[in-house]
């Protein structure tokens, strides 16, 4: 007799956090920009068409929801793959609590460095997928240090991320009011970098939960 095949579900949160991203990709098909733009993109710099508004409620709550807005299919594509691989792994070595603490915070960093410097909406997921993979190659380094394996894929990401935007002249950038260059392709992704390393420091201070839960079954009966 054939041994049956179950589908495990041992992931909730990178499976949830990819599900609602593909809902709002599939219903942004149907709105055009409208819903990235309104909704699911963290606001512009003060001066902006779509500047910060700090009277305007939704606007906080969009500093954290634009990681589930992607311009098209391919780059929520790559995105999604990484999420899926390493998100797993991250879920049962820190908890689900944990880790999506540690991606809001990512995504409220890279918010607020749109919404401070940035001349055009932030939104993806590129802040979190980086997190991941500063977390997975801390998370299992071994004792004679970190995977080379694991360095590589944290430099091909960065380099993958900055290597488009070398070609920037030194004239854009001057001539632009914000510190940090007008250029907003560069400005996107400096705050997407800085949002998945802030993100990651709360890993310095989270013990594993494989850990928890080893030291809660050692806890003697009274």
């Amino acid at each position: 007799m054939a041994k049956k095949i179950r589908i495990v579900y041992t992931a909730p949160l990178s499976a949830c956090f990819v599900l609602a991203s593909t809902a709002v990709l599939i219903l942004s098909r149907f709105t055009g920009d409208t819903l990235i733009s309104a909704f699911f993109s963290a606001p512009a710099r003060q001066g902006s068409p779509s500047a910060f508004n700090p009277a305007a409620p939704l606007h906080y709550l969009r500093l954290f929801i634009h990681i589930f807005g992607h311009k098209d299919a391919l780059s929520f594509g790559a995105n999604a793959a990484l999420l899926l691989l390493l998100g797993p792994r991250l879920e049962e070595r820190y908890g689900d609590a944990i880790l999506s603490l540690m991606m809001g915070a990512a995504a409220f960093v890279s918010g607020i460095c749109s919404a401070a410097f940035s001349p055009s909406v932030l939104y993806g997921s590129d802040g979190i997928v980086f997190l991941m993979i500063v977390l997975y190659a801390f998370a299992y380094a071994k004792k004679e240090g970190i995977l080379f394996t694991n360095i590589l894929l944290f430099v091909l990401y960065v380099f993958g991320k900055l290597f488009p935007l070398f070609g920037i002249s030194a004239a854009s950038i001057s001539a632009s009011a914000s510190p940090l260059g007008g250029n907003a392709a560069l400005i996107t992704a400096l705050a997407h970098l800085a949002g998945g390393l802030c993100g990651s420091l709360f890993a310095f201070a989270a013990s594993p939960a494989s850990s928890r839960r080893t030291r809660t079954k050692q806890i003697p009966e009274a």
